[in-house]
Protein backbone atom coordinates (compact mmCIF):
# COMPACT_ATOMS: atom_id res chain seq x y z
CA UNK A 1 0.00 0.00 0.00
CA UNK A 2 1.07 3.47 -1.15
CA UNK A 3 1.30 5.22 2.50
CA UNK A 4 0.21 9.10 2.16
CA UNK A 5 -1.68 9.88 5.49
CA UNK A 6 0.31 7.89 7.65
CA UNK A 7 3.09 9.72 7.10
CA UNK A 8 1.96 12.79 9.20
CA UNK A 9 2.02 10.39 12.34
CA UNK A 10 4.50 8.16 11.77
CA UNK A 11 8.42 8.08 10.67
CA UNK A 12 9.38 5.98 7.88
CA UNK A 13 11.67 3.84 10.04
CA UNK A 14 8.34 2.67 12.18
CA UNK A 15 8.06 -0.11 9.12
CA UNK A 16 5.53 -0.71 6.44
CA UNK A 17 3.56 -3.16 8.66
CA UNK A 18 2.86 -0.31 11.40
CA UNK A 19 2.69 2.88 8.75
CA UNK A 20 0.34 0.83 6.12
CA UNK A 21 -2.02 -0.24 8.93
CA UNK A 22 -2.78 3.02 9.71
CA UNK A 23 -2.83 4.23 6.51
CA UNK A 24 -5.68 1.99 6.11
CA UNK A 25 -7.48 2.91 9.04
CA UNK A 26 -7.20 7.13 8.08
CA UNK A 27 -8.21 6.05 4.63
CA UNK A 28 -11.52 4.48 6.43
CA UNK A 29 -10.61 1.34 4.67
CA UNK A 30 -10.94 -0.50 8.30
CA UNK A 31 -14.26 1.38 9.09
CA UNK A 32 -16.11 -1.95 8.86
CA UNK A 33 -14.09 -2.82 12.34
CA UNK A 34 -15.91 -2.75 15.72
CA UNK A 35 -12.21 -2.18 16.96
CA UNK A 36 -8.98 -3.18 16.82
CA UNK A 37 -6.86 -5.66 19.50
CA UNK A 38 -3.32 -3.77 19.75
CA UNK A 39 0.15 -5.45 21.64
CA UNK A 40 3.07 -3.48 22.25
CA UNK A 41 4.85 -6.13 19.69
CA UNK A 42 6.84 -3.11 18.72
CA UNK A 43 7.40 0.30 19.40
CA UNK A 44 5.57 1.41 16.28
CA UNK A 45 2.59 -0.92 16.49
CA UNK A 46 2.42 0.28 20.58
CA UNK A 47 2.20 3.48 18.96
CA UNK A 48 -0.86 2.41 16.96
CA UNK A 49 -2.77 2.41 19.95
CA UNK A 50 -2.34 6.11 20.82
CA UNK A 51 -2.87 7.12 17.67
CA UNK A 52 -6.19 5.37 17.53
CA UNK A 53 -7.49 7.03 20.61
CA UNK A 54 -6.47 10.31 19.26
CA UNK A 55 -7.54 9.97 15.35
CA UNK A 56 -10.00 6.90 14.58
CA UNK A 57 -12.05 7.93 17.04
CA UNK A 58 -15.36 5.73 15.91
CA UNK A 59 -13.15 2.69 17.09
CA UNK A 60 -12.36 1.09 20.08
CA UNK A 61 -8.69 0.12 20.04
CA UNK A 62 -7.39 -2.33 22.97
CA UNK A 63 -4.07 -2.57 24.22
CA UNK A 64 -2.92 -6.21 25.29
CA UNK A 65 0.62 -5.77 27.57
CA UNK A 66 3.15 -8.93 26.32
CA UNK A 67 6.29 -8.51 27.92
CA UNK A 68 9.37 -9.14 25.99
CA UNK A 69 10.36 -11.63 27.88
CA UNK A 70 8.52 -15.17 27.49
CA UNK A 71 10.12 -16.91 29.82
CA UNK A 72 9.91 -17.16 33.73
CA UNK A 73 6.72 -17.72 35.78
CA UNK A 74 6.63 -13.37 36.91
CA UNK A 75 6.24 -12.57 33.05
CA UNK A 76 3.82 -15.67 32.53
CA UNK A 77 1.94 -14.06 35.37
CA UNK A 78 1.75 -10.44 33.83
CA UNK A 79 0.94 -12.33 30.42
CA UNK A 80 -1.66 -14.30 31.88
CA UNK A 81 -3.32 -11.40 33.80
CA UNK A 82 -3.11 -9.05 30.55
CA UNK A 83 -5.31 -11.65 28.57
CA UNK A 84 -7.57 -11.93 31.55
CA UNK A 85 -7.81 -8.50 31.43
CA UNK A 86 -8.23 -7.96 27.37
CA UNK A 87 -11.06 -10.90 27.89
CA UNK A 88 -13.10 -8.58 30.06
CA UNK A 89 -12.71 -5.60 28.17
CA UNK A 90 -14.07 -7.48 25.25
CA UNK A 91 -16.82 -8.93 27.27
CA UNK A 92 -17.82 -4.93 28.84
CA UNK A 93 -17.58 -4.17 25.29
CA UNK A 94 -19.59 -6.76 23.64
CA UNK A 95 -22.13 -6.90 26.62
CA UNK A 96 -21.77 -10.84 26.62
CA UNK A 97 -19.80 -13.29 28.82
CA UNK A 98 -17.52 -15.21 26.45
CA UNK A 99 -19.28 -18.78 26.70
CA UNK A 100 -16.57 -21.54 27.13
CA UNK A 101 -18.52 -23.91 24.90
CA UNK A 102 -18.29 -20.67 22.04
CA UNK A 103 -14.76 -20.25 22.59
CA UNK A 104 -14.03 -24.05 22.12
CA UNK A 105 -15.89 -23.98 19.13
CA UNK A 106 -13.71 -21.18 18.07
CA UNK A 107 -10.49 -23.25 18.99
CA UNK A 108 -11.46 -26.44 17.57
CA UNK A 109 -12.32 -24.41 13.78
CA UNK A 110 -9.06 -22.45 14.42
CA UNK A 111 -6.91 -25.04 14.92
CA UNK A 112 -8.52 -26.74 11.71
CA UNK A 113 -7.20 -23.55 9.91
CA UNK A 114 -3.71 -23.95 10.84
CA UNK A 115 -3.13 -27.71 9.97
CA UNK A 116 -4.81 -26.90 6.35
CA UNK A 117 -2.38 -24.09 6.27
CA UNK A 118 0.35 -26.63 6.85
CA UNK A 119 -1.15 -28.64 4.16
CA UNK A 120 -0.59 -26.06 2.15
CA UNK A 121 3.04 -24.70 2.75
CA UNK A 122 3.88 -28.44 2.27
CA UNK A 123 2.52 -28.09 -1.31
CA UNK A 124 5.54 -25.85 -2.39
CA UNK A 125 8.25 -28.00 -1.18
CA UNK A 126 6.47 -31.17 -3.15
CA UNK A 127 8.05 -32.20 -6.83
CA UNK A 128 6.77 -30.64 -8.92
CA UNK A 129 5.41 -27.54 -6.29
CA UNK A 130 1.44 -27.56 -6.44
CA UNK A 131 0.87 -24.26 -5.48
CA UNK A 132 2.91 -21.00 -5.82
CA UNK A 133 4.37 -18.99 -3.17
CA UNK A 134 1.60 -16.38 -4.06
CA UNK A 135 -1.08 -18.95 -3.59
CA UNK A 136 0.33 -19.79 -0.35
CA UNK A 137 0.30 -16.84 0.47
CA UNK A 138 -2.82 -15.86 0.23
CA UNK A 139 -4.07 -18.93 0.96
CA UNK A 140 -6.23 -19.12 -1.77
CA UNK A 141 -6.91 -22.00 -4.70
CA UNK A 142 -3.99 -22.45 -7.19
CA UNK A 143 -4.44 -20.25 -10.23
CA UNK A 144 -2.34 -20.60 -13.39
CA UNK A 145 0.37 -22.74 -13.99
CA UNK A 146 2.65 -23.53 -11.51
CA UNK A 147 6.42 -24.09 -12.62
CA UNK A 148 8.26 -27.17 -12.46
CA UNK A 149 9.88 -27.70 -9.34
CA UNK A 150 13.18 -29.51 -11.88
CA UNK A 151 13.64 -26.25 -13.16
CA UNK A 152 13.95 -23.79 -10.09
CA UNK A 153 16.20 -24.00 -6.84
CA UNK A 154 13.91 -24.24 -4.20
CA UNK A 155 14.89 -21.32 -1.41
CA UNK A 156 13.65 -20.29 1.98
CA UNK A 157 12.44 -17.20 2.72
CA UNK A 158 12.71 -15.73 6.25
CA UNK A 159 11.77 -12.04 7.78
CA UNK A 160 9.36 -10.66 10.05
CA UNK A 161 6.63 -9.37 6.63
CA UNK A 162 7.18 -9.97 2.97
CA UNK A 163 5.35 -6.61 1.80
CA UNK A 164 6.67 -6.63 -1.56
CA UNK A 165 5.04 -9.21 -3.78
CA UNK A 166 6.63 -8.30 -6.53
CA UNK A 167 9.58 -10.16 -5.18
CA UNK A 168 8.12 -14.12 -5.33
CA UNK A 169 7.64 -13.78 -9.48
CA UNK A 170 11.49 -11.60 -9.53
CA UNK A 171 12.86 -14.54 -8.01
CA UNK A 172 11.31 -16.81 -10.22
CA UNK A 173 12.45 -15.51 -13.56
CA UNK A 174 16.01 -15.84 -11.66
CA UNK A 175 15.55 -19.45 -11.82
CA UNK A 176 14.27 -20.32 -7.88
CA UNK A 177 11.27 -20.47 -5.94
CA UNK A 178 10.42 -20.24 -2.28
CA UNK A 179 9.68 -23.34 -1.28
CA UNK A 180 9.24 -22.30 2.25
CA UNK A 181 9.11 -19.41 4.97
CA UNK A 182 9.11 -18.43 8.37
CA UNK A 183 7.74 -15.13 8.10
CA UNK A 184 6.35 -13.58 11.41
CA UNK A 185 2.96 -13.07 8.82
CA UNK A 186 3.18 -16.48 7.97
CA UNK A 187 4.10 -19.62 9.60
CA UNK A 188 5.32 -18.65 12.59
CA UNK A 189 1.64 -17.00 13.18
CA UNK A 190 -0.01 -19.97 12.45
CA UNK A 191 1.99 -22.61 13.43
CA UNK A 192 1.33 -23.54 16.93
CA UNK A 193 -2.48 -24.72 17.63
CA UNK A 194 -4.13 -24.63 20.97
CA UNK A 195 -4.51 -27.72 23.24
CA UNK A 196 -8.33 -28.53 22.80
CA UNK A 197 -8.65 -29.97 25.90
CA UNK A 198 -9.00 -28.50 29.76
CA UNK A 199 -10.38 -25.11 29.72
CA UNK A 200 -9.89 -23.41 27.19
CA UNK A 201 -9.06 -19.62 28.12
CA UNK A 202 -5.96 -21.03 30.13
CA UNK A 203 -5.62 -22.84 26.82
CA UNK A 204 -5.62 -20.01 24.26
CA UNK A 205 -3.23 -17.95 26.82
CA UNK A 206 -0.89 -20.82 27.18
CA UNK A 207 -0.69 -20.73 22.91
CA UNK A 208 0.18 -16.91 22.63
CA UNK A 209 2.96 -17.23 25.58
CA UNK A 210 4.84 -20.53 23.71
CA UNK A 211 4.39 -19.38 19.99
CA UNK A 212 7.29 -18.85 17.69
CA UNK A 213 8.42 -15.38 19.29
CA UNK A 214 9.09 -12.74 16.93
CA UNK A 215 12.35 -11.00 16.53
CA UNK A 216 11.53 -8.04 19.23
CA UNK A 217 10.84 -11.53 22.16
CA UNK A 218 12.96 -13.40 23.64
CA UNK A 219 13.86 -16.45 23.90
CA UNK A 220 15.11 -16.57 20.54
CA UNK A 221 15.87 -20.42 19.97
CA UNK A 222 12.30 -20.95 18.99
CA UNK A 223 12.50 -18.84 16.32
CA UNK A 224 15.66 -20.85 15.64
CA UNK A 225 14.34 -24.32 15.56
CA UNK A 226 11.52 -23.60 13.64
CA UNK A 227 13.75 -22.07 10.78
CA UNK A 228 15.82 -24.77 10.78
CA UNK A 229 12.81 -27.16 10.89
CA UNK A 230 11.18 -25.95 7.62
CA UNK A 231 14.78 -25.52 5.72
CA UNK A 232 15.28 -29.57 6.67
CA UNK A 233 11.17 -30.42 5.67
CA UNK A 234 11.06 -28.05 2.31
CA UNK A 235 15.11 -29.48 1.54
CA UNK A 236 16.04 -25.15 0.42
CA UNK A 237 19.36 -25.07 -0.96
CA UNK A 238 20.05 -21.43 0.21
CA UNK A 239 17.85 -18.79 2.92
CA UNK A 240 17.18 -15.10 1.78
CA UNK A 241 16.39 -12.89 4.45
CA UNK A 242 14.26 -9.84 3.97
CA UNK A 243 14.60 -7.34 6.84
CA UNK A 244 13.94 -3.92 7.13
CA UNK A 245 16.41 -1.78 7.81
CA UNK A 246 14.95 -0.10 10.63
CA UNK A 247 13.89 -3.38 12.21
CA UNK A 248 17.09 -3.65 14.82
CA UNK A 249 16.10 -6.79 16.35
CA UNK A 250 16.07 -8.35 13.26
CA UNK A 251 19.20 -6.86 12.15
CA UNK A 252 20.46 -7.98 14.97
CA UNK A 253 18.90 -11.95 14.78
CA UNK A 254 20.74 -12.07 11.40
CA UNK A 255 24.61 -12.73 12.15
CA UNK A 256 23.53 -15.29 14.52
CA UNK A 257 21.17 -17.11 11.52
CA UNK A 258 23.71 -16.79 9.12
CA UNK A 259 26.49 -18.12 10.99
CA UNK A 260 24.46 -21.14 12.53
CA UNK A 261 23.39 -21.76 8.84
CA UNK A 262 26.91 -21.59 7.10
CA UNK A 263 28.44 -23.58 9.35
CA UNK A 264 25.93 -26.51 8.35
CA UNK A 265 26.64 -25.75 4.34
CA UNK A 266 23.31 -23.53 3.79
CA UNK A 267 24.36 -20.13 2.43
CA UNK A 268 22.49 -16.68 3.12
CA UNK A 269 21.34 -13.40 0.84
CA UNK A 270 19.83 -10.83 2.76
CA UNK A 271 18.08 -8.04 1.61
CA UNK A 272 16.39 -4.87 2.65
CA UNK A 273 12.70 -4.41 2.42
CA UNK A 274 13.00 -0.81 2.05
CA UNK A 275 14.47 -1.34 -1.39
CA UNK A 276 11.95 -2.06 -4.45
CA UNK A 277 12.62 -5.85 -4.61
CA UNK A 278 11.84 -6.45 -8.08
CA UNK A 279 14.50 -3.54 -9.04
CA UNK A 280 17.45 -4.12 -10.82
CA UNK A 281 19.91 -3.76 -8.48
CA UNK A 282 18.01 -6.70 -5.98
CA UNK A 283 17.57 -8.61 -9.24
CA UNK A 284 21.53 -8.66 -9.82
CA UNK A 285 21.75 -9.69 -6.37
CA UNK A 286 19.75 -12.57 -6.17
CA UNK A 287 20.16 -13.41 -9.62
CA UNK A 288 24.21 -13.80 -8.32
CA UNK A 289 23.03 -15.69 -5.56
CA UNK A 290 21.07 -18.42 -7.27
CA UNK A 291 23.59 -18.44 -9.39
CA UNK A 292 26.09 -19.49 -6.84
CA UNK A 293 23.69 -21.99 -5.04
CA UNK A 294 22.89 -23.65 -8.53
CA UNK A 295 26.94 -23.91 -9.28
CA UNK A 296 27.19 -25.08 -5.61
CA UNK A 297 29.96 -22.55 -5.45
CA UNK A 298 29.14 -22.35 -1.37
CA UNK A 299 31.63 -23.19 1.31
Amino acid sequence: MHVVLADSYLPIFAGKLARSILEQALQGKLAHLAGVAISNSSDAVRMLYDLWGRHILQQRAFLIDVPAILEGETNHRVFRQAMLDFKGELEKFTGKPLEPAALRRSIALFNENRRLLKEIASLMSVSPPRVSPETYLDALPSRGETPQRAELTPLHVSGPILVDRSFLPMLRECGATMSSEDLGTGSRYFWNEVEEAGEPVEAVIERYWSKIPESYKTPMEPRWRHLLSQIERSKARGVIFVIEKYSDEDQYDYPVWRDRLRSRGVPCLLLDSELVLESEQVRTRVQTFVDIVKGGAFS
